[in-house]
């Protein structure tokens, strides 16, 4: 259960606290596996840089670069890694972002698997990126309501004008 009302996505301040104790989790990991340090290196500063276009709504610059990061992570790391998970959660936020939630659906859902699994089922973590999945099946759900009932469309519309959510 959420903490936040319906209409709102993730909090960052959430997101950033995760990331951080994500990361934490981590540490050893990376070393103990040999990790190209470099390769590593390089994905987390293009990562950082697609979070900050992101973040600014320049969203062509991110998604190009959130990919990069994805494929560099997955060779690095390997498919179940929480680093990959992470990254798919990125690439998730982002199409969710922009309204694109039928592709940001099965990029949380690969992402939530990953949590599952690597991290259980109550980490703070594998938590965020439940309700990220959850947000973007209700915008889904409330998109197809929309299609299939135009007149509840229209009369959103007429009372909503411009601020229309859908």
């Amino acid at each position: 259960m959420s903490d936040r009302p319906d209409d709102q996505s993730p909090q960052p301040e959430q997101d950033a606290q995760a990331n951080f104790d994500l990361n934490q989790a981590n540490v050893g990991n990376d070393v103990n596996n040999d990790i190209n340090t470099d390769q590593a290196d390089v994905a987390n500063r293009m990562n950082n840089q697609a979070t900050l276009y992101s973040a600014q709504g320049h969203y062509e610059l991110a998604e190009p670069l959130l990919q990069q990061v994805l494929t560099i992570r997955q060779e690095l790391y390997g498919d179940e890694h929480t680093h990959v998970a992470d990254s798919l959660n990125n690439l998730g936020a982002l199409y969710y972002n922009q309204a694109k939630f039928a592709e940001a659906e099965p990029i949380f859902q690969k992402s939530l698997a990953i949590c599952e699994q690597v991290l259980g089922s109550d980490h703070t973590y594998t938590k965020i990126t439940r309700e990220w999945l959850e947000d973007t099946k209700k915008e889904l759900e409330f998109r197809r309501h929309m299609a299939d009932n135009p007149e509840v469309a229209e009369l959103i519309e007429r009372f909503l004008g411009d601020d229309d959510p859908t």
